[in-house]
């Protein structure tokens, strides 16, 4: 058997991509967007239906408006990956859509909490995210504050510092300096 390397370019891509990733919903997004620069014979329906559902970042927790069906709007997703396997040429469009089907068919409670809740739970989709530091652990050191791109930490030394969330532009910045493991993801 071959390594990903030897295997068509897309769908290399595609394995590489969905490798790198830690929520089944950022798991979907990469999918779709390794699919949209697939080289696939199929390429003018490939890059339709990865627009389509490109399209449906509501889902993803970004706006999605209280009267939005959720149910109905997982079912249409699920229809037209459903649709792009079905009328696929090629083996990255019948593949493609795949892990999107797959996390909405096993991580249901995933997607209903990005869209619903607006929450990650893996912590890694940064709309969906918010730092904060845990005043029992954090020591007063001001790395964090010293870190942050945005200025929206604030402390004194020696006492526990504070994240402005209102301006934080989640980058994590102050969470890879901080020592003591004091800045929190919720």
């Amino acid at each position: 058997m071959g390594s990903v390397s030897s295997v068509n370019p897309g769908i290399a891509d595609l394995l590489q991509t969905l490798t790198n990733v830690n929520s089944p919903v950022m798991s979907s997004k990469a999918a779709v967007s390794a699919l949209e620069k697939a080289p696939a014979a199929d390429i003018v329906q490939l890059s339709a239906a990865a627009n389509q559902l490109e399209s449906v970042d509501a889902m993803f927790g970004i706006s999605t408006s209280p009267t939005t069906d959720v149910s109905s709007t997982l079912t249409a997703l699920e229809s037209l990956g459903q649709a792009l396997v079905d009328g696929s040429l090629c083996g990255l469009g019948r593949a493609g859509p795949n892990p999107v089907l797959t996390s909405i068919r096993y991580f249901k409670d995933e997607y209903l909490a990005h869209i619903v809740d607006h929450k990650c739970s893996a912590g890694v989709c940064r709309d969906l995210i918010t730092y904060r530091i845990d005043p029992g652990v954090c020591n007063g050191c001001g790395l964090c504050a010293a870190d942050c791109p945005g200025a929206c930490i604030s402390g004194k030394k020696k006492k526990a510092h504070v994240i402005d969330a209102a301006a934080c532009i989640r980058c994590g910045a102050c969470q890879a300096v901080c020592p003591v493991d004091a800045v929190r993801v919720a």
